[in-house]
């Protein structure tokens, strides 16, 4: 960071039957002399809310977002860095099921990408969610309680749950899977899936210790997949395989 500043954040767990599709709850506040610089970490897709300042981005794929208020993120294998002023935020972290859920569009569309989700169309459908969180007017209590009312009762969601993401996931991040092979054994997909996953793999190999066909192969190690992004989009290539 360059500026002096404080930052205070209050991470609230979802309940118990959004557990499945979040990470966290993040409610916080930037209390900054001057324009405050720093980096996020690569992660899975998020929703993040400024109702004071919006901050000024530089995308991992080369672009910049510096007007935007709700500011939608896909999977990322790289820093993002970032500035911003004083502000309160909201930051909504979503796991591979909760984007298949609520956002609908294929995550890899969106690796390594920020977007206004305000004008972008596959996050228009969040927009009384960003209507509540972006009024300086209400409390974190209100907003957290609209939040979860949100996601819980009024949030559209894409078709049924998918169990075959949650198993991926859960698999990717096992410290004990060895792997690639043994993971798709363990979640019952047949060896055609390889065919299917080849681009998936080749989308990402730069993020990779491996290169080229070795990145396909049953027997790459599951550490060197778990590049978030690369990860995302081999859940969504399992998704959408023709071989099950």
């Amino acid at each position: 960071m360059t500026a002096a500043c404080r930052v205070d954040a209050r991470f609230h767990q979802p309940p118990p039957e959004l557990e499945r599709f979040f990470t966290t709850f993040c409610f916080g506040t930037v209390d900054a002399d001057g324009i405050v610089e720093d980096a996020m970490q690569p992660e899975w897709g998020t929703l993040r809310f400024f109702p004071d300042t919006a901050p000024s981005i530089h995308a991992p794929d080369g672009g910049t977002l510096s007007s935007a208020r709700f500011v939608a993120s896909g999977p990322s294998s790289q820093i993002t860095e970032y500035s911003m002023g004083s502000s309160r935020f909201w930051g909504i972290g979503l796991l591979p099921l909760g984007w298949a859920t609520f956002v609908g569009t294929p995550a890899n569309e969106m690796a390594n990408r920020l977007v206004d989700g305000a004008v972008e169309p596959p996050f228009r459908a969040f927009a009384p969610l960003a209507e509540v969180l972006l009024d300086p007017d209400l409390t974190e209590d209100q907003q957290l309680a609209f939040l979860t009312d949100f996601f819980l009762s009024h949030a559209q969601r894409h078709g049924k749950e998918d169990p075959r993401i949650t198993k991926v996931h859960d698999c990717l991040m096992a410290p004990d899977l060895p792997d690639v092979q043994t993971m798709a054994d363990h979640c019952a997909m047949g060896g055609g899936h390889w065919n299917g996953c080849a681009a998936a793999f080749s989308d990402f190999r730069q993020s990779f210790s491996s290169a080229g066909s070795a990145l396909c192969g049953p027997s790459v190690p599951l550490c060197s997949i778990r590049t978030l992004a690369g990860a995302i989009r081999w859940m969504r290539c399992i998704m959408t395989s023709p071989i099950l």
